[in-house]
């Protein structure tokens, strides 16, 4: 079975952990996140082949920050996550992780993933402007940064999670092209697809 793994960075409380832990146990996590662990697997179908998902939660606190690019070596696909509630997390995409992420893993497919979409469309989202502004914005980032493409979802919902994943596969999927330069031994196919 082909194994990928996928790493999801952001800021702290944007909704990483849930969405991973929604995504594999299929419903809303009601138990304290902070005492669980930072790995996750599912085992899924993509263009025809068993692949084993292996999601990884980054710690964003302070003391692990020197140590949380360990992670990264051997990653096939970075979420770049960010609350659609909380215009700073958005910032720090392009300000803290995606220079990061392209730091430490130059040639590795990414997408931008706007979080809490639930919480996007309800009166509480009138604090932070309008909807349609905020997915502006997004949209704007996801094209400075060059990310394969951005989403949203809900973990709480469970609205755009398989789509998450789907577009993130496909980006590996693209992103073969572009780094062509691997050794056959170290490519991971799928049907007609190479997965670096």
């Amino acid at each position: 079975m082909l194994s990928l793994k996928i790493v999801a960075v952001g800021d702290r409380n944007v909704g990483k952990r849930c969405l991973l832990r929604s995504y594999v146990e299929g419903q809303f996590p009601n138990d304290d996140i902070k005492n669980v662990s930072n790995g996750y697997r599912k085992d899924i179908e993509f263009l025809g082949k068993s692949i084993r998902l292996v999601l990884w939660d980054t710690n964003v606190e302070e003391d692990n920050a020197r140590l949380r690019h360990l992670a990264y070596p051997l990653t096939d696909l970075f979420l770049l996550c960010f609350s659609l509630v909380d215009l700073n997390s958005m910032e720090n995409i392009e300000k803290i992780w995606y220079r990061e992420i392209t730091r430490h893993c130059p040639h590795t497919p990414f997408i931008l993933v706007g979080t809490k979409s639930d919480l996007l469309d309800s009166k509480m989202s009138n604090r932070h402007g309008c909807s349609g502004c905020i997915r502006t914005k997004a949209e704007e980032l996801c094209k400075r940064i060059h990310a394969f493409k951005y989403v949203e979802c809900s973990s709480l919902f469970k609205e755009g999670l398989d789509n998450v994943f789907n577009v993130g596969l496909h980006s590996i999927c693209s992103a073969q092209t572009h780094n062509g330069d691997k050794d056959d031994e170290q490519q991971k196919t799928v049907k007609n697809c190479v997965l670096m």
